[in-house]
């Protein structure tokens, strides 16, 4: 006798459901290209599975029975959702997959994000979504795929490491208090410190790693404490007094001139590593020897230095391991963060302007494409009369991009596309009205894999900048663009050579060895147009 439990066979229930629609067993069978017998026996067979006439047999003709009606109206409705559920299965395969990042509130606002547009252009088909949490706790959701940590406390066993930089703290403030809270490199006590709950502890720490005593803090100086760190680091913009500042987190506001650091940054003996999980039962883990493992083989807390070549050991495939490994080691990667560029990118622009004297003092300049703005950094550097980040400034900068832009000092942005006639209103009432010296492009689609297709995106950016420029252009003014070798590059280079006098290609050392980017100086338009006409 069949179990009370068991599921009658599914290909006997798909033959019924056809002959219950039809209430014909020839129609059924013509449907599912079976014989009527076939049919007949699949129902005779579900009959005595279940003990009950699905049928009743009149006159050579066949009716659906109570139980028939009753199995039939079961069966459509658990095929219907078997159909749904396929259906969205399906459609979320054909998803682009999508990674979670965990990271440190204050270091998700003031570090990755900062870098987020860079990687997202040299990654375009990598789905992140990006989530605020701290310590061991949140690390215990299982939607985390990659998480950013400090080690102040012990990474879990299902997570390896991968060591980021070293942290390095020191005491920020607005620059005008600066000389009277700092004498002869030492804090004074009338200096109103900052502190926070979530780093308690951050000014002995930084007492400890410098051997500088603290001073009294005075009677009549109430002591000042929020919640999060990051708001004392808000605070110090706003002039209220000092915090103990991590070098990566303040860097921004030390390029902008809003904040100082007058006794430097001094490494804590803590580090920032990379967490990738290896819990087998979070979706798309590998296995290899997590934090904790690698701690114990090494019998102590492992720690990274600035001079430290980092290495990428897992075998995790969340992330372009290789991209990671080369990107931590880079050399101009260390050196913009140590310089306050926001992207490696600026030193591309230097070398080119350094071998061919394009940007001179005075000059009037257009950034194309300008965001996250590193090249509008460079720029305001070079129009500097110092070489600085801030203060005076000969010269006029524009940065144009259809992306938002942190502000650049000095540098007047443009939110939208250059080629509408809103936007172009607003340059020509930035420079006066005057044409340009100057206009660099970093404009680069997004890559989709397809030579063709691709070939044709950057060639379309590359015709856009060229009529930008002979649109703008003082008659021996420049233009820089980024190309790409490969197909239709020989049609941009004769593009080029009919609009200017002088045509260079150059790959900057900064560009990657592997990489097919490489760029095209014209210089000295043959004729001009548009708003040189007159």
């Amino acid at each position: 006798m069949p179990s009370a439990t068991r599921l009658p066979p599914l290909n006997a229930l798909r033959c019924f459901k056809a002959a219950a629609r039809h209430q014909h067993f020839g129609r059924a069978g013509d449907e599912l290209h079976l014989t009527h017998g076939a049919i007949s026996r699949a129902v005779s067979l579900l009959e005595a599975d279940l003990g009950l006439p699905l049928f009743e047999r009149r006159q050579r003709r066949v009716h659906l029975a109570d139980a028939g009606r009753a199995l039939a109206q079961s069966v459509t409705e658990a095929l219907q959702d078997m159909r749904r559920t396929t259906e969205r299965l399906r459609a979320q395969a054909r998803q682009p997959r999508g990674w979670t990042l965990s990271c440190e509130p204050t270091l998700l606002m003031r570090w990755v994000l900062r870098l987020w547009p860079g990687f997202q252009a040299l990654h375009p088909a990598l789905h992140f979504r990006l989530l605020a949490g701290g310590g061991a706790q949140s690390l215990d959701d299982a939607g985390i795929d990659l998480a950013v940590r400090r080690d102040d406390f012990d990474w879990p066993a299902r997570f390896t490491a991968e060591a980021l930089f070293a942290e390095r703290i020191g005491p920020v403030c607005r620059p005008a208090p600066a000389d009277a809270w700092f004498r002869g490199g030492v804090l004074q006590a009338q200096a109103p410190r900052l502190h926070t709950r979530t780093r308690s502890g951050a000014w002995d720490d930084w007492a400890r790693c410098t051997g500088q005593a603290l001073p009294p803090t005075p009677a009549d100086s109430p002591t000042q404490v929020f919640d999060h760190f990051y708001f004392s680091l808000q605070a110090a913009v706003a002039g209220l007094g000092m915090a103990m500042g991590p070098r990566h987190l303040v860097q921004d506001d030390l390029a902008s001139g809003l904040l100082v650091a007058p006794l430097g940054f001094v490494a804590d003996g803590s580090r920032y590593g990379l967490l990738s999980s290896r819990d087998d039962a979070a979706p798309h883990a590998d296995a290899h020897p997590g934090a904790a493992g690698m701690a114990a083989r090494a019998g102590r807390r492992t720690r990274c230095t600035d001079n430290a070549r980092m290495k990428v050991k897992s075998k995790s495939k969340k992330v372009n391991k290789a991209w990671l490994n080369d990107h931590l080691n880079d050399p101009y990667v260390k050196l913009a963060q140590k310089e306050g560029y926001r992207a490696r990118a600026a030193y591309k622009l230097k070398e080119i302007d350094e071998t061919l004297g394009l940007i001179k003092p005075g000059h009037r300049v257009v950034d194309l494409g300008s965001t996250p703005g590193a090249w509008s950094q460079y720029l305001r550097r070079r129009l500097s009369p110092g070489g600085a980040a801030v203060g005076e400034l000969n010269g006029t900068i524009v940065a144009l991009d259809i992306l938002p832009m942190e502000a650049v000092e000095g540098v007047t942005f443009l939110l939208g596309d250059f080629r509408e006639d809103a936007v172009l209103a607003q340059l020509d009432e930035a420079v006066g009205g005057q044409p340009l010296d100057v206009v660099v492009s970093d404009m680069a689609p997004n890559l989709s894999g397809i030579e063709s297709s691709d070939s044709a995106r950057i060639a379309h950016l590359v015709e856009l900048a060229v009529d930008f420029a002979t649109r703008h252009l003082k008659p021996e003014g420049a233009l820089v663009v980024k190309l790409f070798h490969g197909s239709g590059y020989s049609q941009l280079v004769k593009l080029f050579k009919q609009h200017f006098r002088v045509v260079k290609p150059i790959k900057p050392k900064a560009s990657r060895d592997k990489s097919s980017e490489t760029f095209l100086v014209g210089i000295g338009l043959k004729s001009v147009n548009g708003l040189l006409e007159a």
